[in-house]
């Protein structure tokens, strides 16, 4: 029996196995499983930023979703997330980064964006008031 982190490690090596994986960006894990706070049913989430149109990155989630347990892990494109999720993501465990500048840039970029957003989000979801 495998551990968590064998599993999600022949994960990613499965995912870089794949055509296309040269347009990965970087893959984080973030959720529960990237904190310490999984219980027994938790799933794997994976977060992965490719180059391409919007097509090409679905396709390529579908056929990572097929080489590896789609029951254990649920893979989501950094591109598709709203901006609070991102941040998230970031707050989680690098995986793998063809360059780690733009993993830097790209984090800088979100918190830049989520600072500006920020005061809105909090005022609507009723955690502080806009004065």
């Amino acid at each position: 029996m495998q551990t968590r982190e064998e599993t999600i490690k022949d994960a990613v090596d499965k995912i870089l196995a794949l055509d296309e994986s040269e347009n990965i960006e970087f893959i984080f894990l973030y959720g529960s499983v990237a904190i310490d706070k999984a219980h027994k049913g938790s799933d794997i989430d994976l977060c992965i930023r490719i180059k391409g149109t919007d097509k090409e990155a679905f396709d390529f989630v579908l056929q990572a979703m097929s080489v590896i347990s789609s029951d254990l892990f649920d893979i989501k494109l950094f591109r598709q997330l709203p901006l609070y999720i991102k941040i998230e993501v970031f707050k989680g465990k690098l995986l793998y980064s063809r360059d780690m500048q733009q993993v830097y840039l790209v984090a800088y970029e979100t918190i830049e964006d989520y600072d500006e957003f920020r005061p809105r989000f909090f005022d609507y979801i009723g955690k502080e008031a806009i004065h």
